[in-house]
């Protein structure tokens, strides 16, 4: 890991390592810097917890599938429930009660496939560190797994919560991204950055 000498009044920052034909950082976020390639945004550590990966996993699992989802459950539910009263026992009930336990599964088995994987990878970096920046179109995050560069035009939703941000694609869970520890000014900033690049903040 690379790291440059912060500007006067800033945290300081740690940077993913540097290709070959880059050159050292001579300041870090707000300073100069000459490099050939595009600048990196200043890199900001973060932490995953386990407690806060279930928490993420399965709000984005229920607010994937969403309000209707549960509603229609909750109706089939009712269903069920007056058929028992006035003893009907033909196909329509089997088909219902059927449909409803699928339904139910659907979330958690959705859940723990996503949990099985996020641990499985939590268990694997040092102490659930990351560093992770976001500039010039795109966010980048670096830990003991690797490191990803996400363009931000790829992120259509930040579900936003009180400890972290679930960035969405589509229908799909981009990432997960602690920000307790984040400057009140940084995440506002990158908000910004983010609904530029036409994601809806939520």
């Amino acid at each position: 890991m690379v790291r440059g000498r912060p500007a006067p009044g800033h945290p300081r920052t740690s940077r993913p390592p540097l290709a070959q034909h880059d050159v050292v950082w001579e300041e870090s976020c707000g300073g100069s810097a000459y490099n050939l390639a595009a600048i990196p945004p200043c890199m900001y550590e973060i932490h995953y917890t386990e407690p806060l990966v279930r928490r993420a996993i399965q709000r984005s699992i229920v607010r994937l599938l969403g309000r209707l989802y549960f509603i229609a459950m909750g109706l089939l539910g009712v269903s069920i429930l007056l058929a028992a009263i006035q003893n009907h026992r033909g196909w329509f009930v089997g088909v219902t009660c059927t449909a409803l336990m699928v339904g139910l599964l659907v979330p958690i088995v959705a859940i723990r496939a996503h949990l099985r994987a996020a641990m499985s990878r939590l268990m694997q970096m040092e102490n659930g560190a990351a560093s992770v920046g976001i500039g010039e179109g795109r966010l980048q995050l670096v830990s003991a797994l690797g490191s990803i560069d996400i363009p931000l035009a790829r992120v259509t939703s930040v579900w936003r919560y009180p400890d972290c941000w679930v960035l969405i694609a589509g229908r799909s869970i981009l990432l997960t991204l602690p920000t307790e520890n984040l400057p009140d000014g940084i995440r506002q900033d990158w908000l910004r950055q983010l609904e530029d690049a036409g994601a809806m903040i939520d």
